[in-house]
């Protein structure tokens, strides 16, 4: 018994019969797909989405390569900032230091870590990590600036965290950390010209 195979030619493959459509019909059509279309893709947010996206690409396709030692690609989310960190801060500033305040932390604590925190890197560093990673259509920043710094720059961040929290223990305000901290930097100008106001 010997097989065979059955060769099939491909003139031979019958084709699905397409519905032959009226003109009529062949528009409503079209336009009902261009309906769903822009229903969905046309959006503002759709449209908001899109164009956040391609700007985003757009910069970090230019800004691969940052000449900036302590700026690298960007890493998962790991905890950085202790608890203390934000407690003492929130302490100095005279705004509740409970459990709900440290879930959903204040604005202003974003503007605070970035003058006693990211000022203190070499200069540019804030702003090239602020271009990088720019606030969102909605508000909020899609990674936290620590996500894009080196092993260096991690080290260095580490760092000031610690001498943050160790001076802000000996601190009654926010201003009179503020001032130990630019003192520490060598900064010359009138550190404690408001202080007395506080």
């Amino acid at each position: 018994m010997s097989k065979t195979k059955k060769t099939t030619n491909l003139n031979e493959v019958k084709k699905p019969k397409v519905k032959k459509l009226s003109p009529e019909e062949e528009k409503r059509q079209l336009y009902s797909n261009i309906k769903n279309f822009v229903d969905v893709q046309g959006t503002d947010e759709a449209l908001d989405r899109k164009n956040e996206k391609f700007s985003l690409s757009e910069y970090r396709r230019r800004n691969k390569n940052s000449s900036n030692p302590m700026i690298g690609e960007a890493k998962p989310h790991v905890v950085t900032f202790p608890r203390p960190f934000y407690t003492e801060l929130l302490r100095l500033l005279g705004l509740p230091y409970d459990e709900e305040s440290l879930k959903r932390k204040p604005k202003i604590l974003a503007r605070i870590t970035n003058e006693i925190i990211y000022l203190r890197f070499p200069k540019g560093t804030l702003k090239e990590l602020q271009n990088r990673n720019p606030i969102t259509t909605e508000g909020y920043r899609l990674l936290k600036h620590f996500q894009l710094l080196t092993d260096l720059g991690e080290a260095h961040l580490k760092q000031f965290i610690d001498g943050v929290i160790e001076e802000a223990k000996d601190c009654v305000t926010y201003s009179q950390l503020y001032n130990r901290l630019r003192k520490k930097a060598g900064d010359s100008w009138q550190l404690n010209l408001f202080e007395e106001y506080n």
